[in-house]
């Protein structure tokens, strides 16, 4: 006799497999117990059923959920690109491509510094822009917008000096009143050669200087002033761009600036200008005298104060109508200070008291005996 568990004869194997294929339960097994889909389940044929509604009922709620989900994330997705902050983005960028577009079409030849005037006044409303709008970004897309407006406009200035550089400048002598003891004084035109780089005028690495720039001696010229340790620049002409960089101490007079002063790292110091942009970084103990068509930025900047422009010199009147600001516009006190988000007014800059104003200066010229 066999030890173990006997063979099925060859016939019962048979009916198991005639079972298995047309589903019919094995009258051998219990009750509770069926083949399904070949594999043996515990429970009656009613509790799979009720399992599988059950199971279709869960998968049903699972995807209306789902559904419910995902149209609040496509509201909540529109709603966020319908706030003024995402139009204003999307709105620089089409500018940004818009003007880029139109400065790789320049042609040398062909394209005149007209074009580039008025692509400077694009970029101009996009720089008064972000004094505004700019609010509704947070602080990273509102450093990425400044940043992008900031190397457009100096693309527009490199294409200009490529394509059509404007009229270069020219010397001149200018004849002024002098002291009782000096019926007349003819000032020296002042060789310029050494600050020029190609179209654009620099004032440079000076300590304890006077500088005076005559009328007709920058004429409309990009120009930059950088590197200054107590000195007196006085600039009586039209300039196209001012920059000024890394100054201590000093005072600085400008004429009309047809388009924008951009300042990083001044201290101790004093600027009168008039101009469309003013854009004022790392500033600190430093007045500020402005004529200015468009909210003065501030960023990094503490103990700064503000006045309104009052340089003064016969040709003033002439070369403003000649630059195109606009003097009925003048947002001198109206400074935004891009690091502070807050609606109380921001504690690193104030105006200047009216008794402590500068009402009027003139320029300041090298036999001048006062500094």
């Amino acid at each position: 006799m066999e030890t173990g568990l006997a063979q099925k004869p060859a016939r019962l194997r048979e009916d198991d497999e005639n079972e298995e294929e047309d589903g019919t339960p094995d009258e051998g097994l219990p009750a509770d117990v069926q083949i399904v889909n070949g594999m043996i389940s515990f429970g009656t044929a009613e509790d799979h059923a009720r399992q599988s509604h059950q199971l279709e009922e869960m998968r049903k709620r699972l995807a209306e959920r789902e559904a419910m989900m995902q149209k609040f994330r496509n509201k909540t997705k529109s709603r966020r690109k319908n706030t003024p902050g995402d139009q204003y983005f999307d709105a620089v960028i089409k500018a940004e491509k818009s003007i880029t577009a139109r400065l790789d079409s320049a042609e040398k030849g062909v394209t005149m510094p007209e074009f580039f005037e008025a692509l400077r006044a694009e970029h101009g409303q996009l720089c008064k822009d972000l004094s505004t709008k700019g609010r509704g970004l947070n602080k990273y897309l509102l450093e990425k917008v400044r940043t992008r407006i900031d190397n457009l406009g100096i693309a527009i200035d490199d294409r200009q000096k490529e394509i059509a550089p404007k009229e270069k400048f020219r010397f001149s002598r200018r004849k002024k009143e002098g002291k009782k003891k000096k019926e007349e004084v003819v000032t020296k035109a002042v060789d310029l050669s050494k600050y020029q780089t190609g179209n654009e005028i620099q004032i440079k690495d000076q300590n304890v200087a006077v500088i005076y720039k005559p009328p007709g001696s920058i004429n409309g010229s990009d120009l930059v002033i950088s590197n200054l340790r107590n000195c007196t620049v006085s600039i009586c002409d039209n300039v196209g761009a001012l920059r000024i960089n890394n100054v201590s101490h000093c005072k600085i007079y400008v004429g009309p600036i047809a388009t924008s002063m951009f300042l990083q790292e001044i201290e101790h110091s004093t600027v009168m200008i008039a101009t469309r942009q003013c854009r004022i970084h790392c500033a600190t103990e430093t007045d500020f005298y402005l004529q200015v068509n468009s909210d003065p930025i501030i960023e990094h900047s503490h103990s700064v104060r503000f006045g309104p422009y009052s340089f003064a010199y016969p040709e003033l009147s002439s070369q403003f109508e000649k630059s195109g600001l606009n003097l009925d516009v003048n947002l001198w006190n109206n400074v935004k200070d891009f690091n502070w988000h807050r609606q109380q007014h921001s504690p690193n800059w104030v105006l200047i008291p009216e008794g402590e104003r500068i009402t009027s200066i003139a320029p300041v010229v090298e036999d001048d005996d006062e500094f």
